[in-house]
């Protein structure tokens, strides 16, 4: 009877202990799954609030390069205006126009036709611009007169060369460069007021590296602008280290149009996102360039703020449902081991 006693109170030790075993099971199951859960609702959220930002902040970047990009425009289109405005200057001025009407060679007289030049020049507050570097007006006999900041023969050399390379009829103003100069050129014919026939030539030398930083004071640090037409290829921030090869890569690259366009592009092994628009006054094709490390560098820092706390509520989460956990299945681990001493025989 006692035996029979005993193996009774042995089985329902043994069915406590299972029972006790599979419901703790259950217990850290349920909060496993629930710290599971947790956690992938909260990456979830990260991952969504990532990609709505990506997208707010690369059109709201795509906002600010459309603002740049119109601005640089309008400064471009300003510095064309203000070269423009010499050929208007000088054919409005009486000693310049006689000049070219009489086709004087160089003589006495010249040297008080460049003196009333120079006064209208500084007069119309043209010399101040420190990107035009010299203004040489020839006419039809070739005789020239000029004012210059730079009066050495490699200048003055560079602007009879463009001179007899295009000596032809320009009624609008039209933009040149040669190989390996540090300067653009802008050339427009003079036309009598009364014959309509041309009187001469007015050539504009513009310095590269100063108009290029007049230009990119209204452009973000590390952007790029580039300029182009079939003459002429100019890219800011590179210092004149670019091949013939990457200048021509980055042009088949370029998306043409009249109005902004945003597409993707490369440029010394880096990528860009870029816009680009078209001058068409002077047929000048315009691209800002904005390099996607710096986009992605800006966005990074935006974001890192929030991926820092829900990094924190994943490890607070993970925290919690551990201590928790060990606060359900304490109890019954203390149980399960009183339990087992009493499956042993130990009632004490």
């Amino acid at each position: 009877m006692t035996i029979n006693k005993e193996k009774t109170n042995n089985v329902n030790i043994t069915e406590i202990t299972k029972a006790g075993k599979a419901h703790t099971h259950r217990k850290k199951i349920k909060t496993q799954v629930t710290a599971l859960i947790t956690i992938t609702i909260v990456v979830a959220l990260l991952v969504s609030l990532s990609y709505k930002t990506a997208k707010e902040f690369t059109k709201s970047y795509q906002e600010q390069m459309l603002q740049e990009g119109r601005s640089t425009i309008d400064a471009i289109s300003n510095n064309i205006d203000t070269i423009d405005s010499v050929y208007r200057i000088l054919t409005l001025n009486d000693s310049v126009y006689k000049w070219l009407e009489k086709n004087y060679e160089y003589d006495a007289n010249s040297s008080v036709v460049l003196k009333q030049m120079t006064s209208v020049l500084i007069m119309n507050n043209i010399w101040e611009k420190s990107y035009i570097n010299s203004i040489y007006v020839y006419n039809n006999q070739g005789s020239q007169i000029h004012v210059s900041k730079d009066e050495s023969v490699l200048s003055t050399t560079e602007t009879t060369t463009i001179y007899r390379t295009y000596n032809e009829e320009t009624p609008t103003l039209t933009i040149r460069s040669l190989d390996n100069s540090n300067c653009l050129y802008f050339i427009r014919s003079i036309y009598s007021s009364d014959s309509g026939e041309i009187l001469g030539t007015v050539i504009i030398s513009i310095d590269k590296k100063e108009w290029l930083a007049d230009l990119t004071q209204s452009i973000s640090n590390g952007w790029h602008i580039f300029l182009y037409n079939k003459d002429v290829e100019l890219i800011s921030g590179t210092d004149g280290n670019t091949t013939k090869h990457e200048m021509n890569a980055l042009k088949n690259s370029i998306i043409k149009n009249s109005d902004w366009v945003f597409f993707d592009t490369t440029f010394k092994d880096n990528s860009y996102l870029a816009l680009s628009n078209n001058i068409e006054k002077m047929e000048l094709n315009t691209v800002v360039m904005a390099p996607k490390a710096q986009i992605s560098k800006q966005l990074f820092n935006v974001l890192l703020p929030y991926i820092v706390v829900i990094i924190l509520i994943i490890v607070a989460v993970t925290i919690i449902a551990f201590l928790f956990s060990r606060v359900i299945t304490r109890p019954i681990t203390v149980m399960k081991g009183y339990v087992d001493r009493i499956a042993d025989g130990n009632y004490s």
